[in-house]
């Protein structure tokens, strides 16, 4: 509104002044050659007079339109004027609440980050001690496994040295071993070669037998068909049973060796 009222007070000035201009513009073009230097310099200073209060009175004209604009401007009432100071004032609270909210989420965040670092470090340095302790254990398990290999290793030595120390005997002995397996695997081919053999004489001579007389004769001859039972007790169950292994059938015993190494 106040910028209208002043275009306003100035174009009214210009329209004041453009007539002025005309006229004496008109008469100094009239006059120009009649007139005299004095009646010029008379009619400059007249024009600058007029020009001077011409002026002043669009001053005071804009002077006048600026106060009646102010005096036209509506003053708030007072329940108003009460309620803007309270809105500013709540305005106020408001933005230092914002910045007392701000400072407590921020020194909230600096504790949330130092904890963060805090747990950090102390996790690390639970890790570090749990690989301290895993690296102590293995160690002593790997101290464990190269004392028990070189037990092994000994065990491996003594045998070694034993079997060189007596292998002359220990070949002696194994050939004395298979002669004597020999010697009883034929003497067991000729017991059964015999039984065979009366096996056959038994089959002829119960060729013509009824079965009676059959089972009398397998009874009667058990013993030497199937041998005597241990205990010297006959053995009448059907089919016999084989006679015991002879002492001298025995497998002999195995070369006596360095003993297992002792565990760690």
């Amino acid at each position: 509104m106040s910028f209208r009222l002043i275009m306003f007070a100035f174009a009214s000035s210009m329209l004041m002044f453009s007539p002025v201009h005309g006229d004496e513009g008109q008469a100094a073009a009239a006059s120009s050659e009649e007139t005299s230097p004095s009646a010029t310099e008379e009619r400059i200073r007249a024009y600058r007079e007029s020009f001077d209060k011409q002026r002043s009175q669009a001053e005071e004209r804009h002077e006048e339109a600026v106060a009646q604009h102010e005096s036209l401007r509506p003053t708030p009432p007072p329940q108003v004027a009460a309620r803007q100071q309270q809105l500013s004032e709540r305005q106020l609270a408001m933005k230092k609440f914002h910045e007392e909210q701000q400072a407590y989420y921020k020194k909230q965040q600096e504790e949330r980050e130092a904890l963060a670092t805090k747990w950090h470090e102390a996790r690390q340095k639970l890790q570090e001690a749990r690989m301290e302790t895993f690296l102590r254990e293995r160690e002593k398990k790997l101290a464990q496994v190269e004392k028990q290999q070189e037990l092994m290793r000994n065990w491996a030595e003594d045998q070694h040295n034993y079997l060189v120390e007596n292998q002359d005997k220990i070949m002696q002995r194994m050939l004395e071993q298979k002669v004597e397996v020999a010697n009883r695997h034929e003497e067991l081919r000729k017991q059964a070669d015999e039984r065979r053999k009366k096996m056959a004489a038994m089959r002829t001579a119960m060729a013509d037998m009824t079965p009676q007389e059959k089972m009398a004769y397998m009874q009667a001859h058990q013993e030497e068909v199937f041998g005597a039972p241990a205990g010297g007790q006959p053995n009448l169950r059907r089919g016999g049973g084989r006679p015991p292994m002879p002492p001298w059938a025995r497998q002999a015993p195995r070369p006596v060796a360095p003993s297992a190494p002792p565990q760690p």
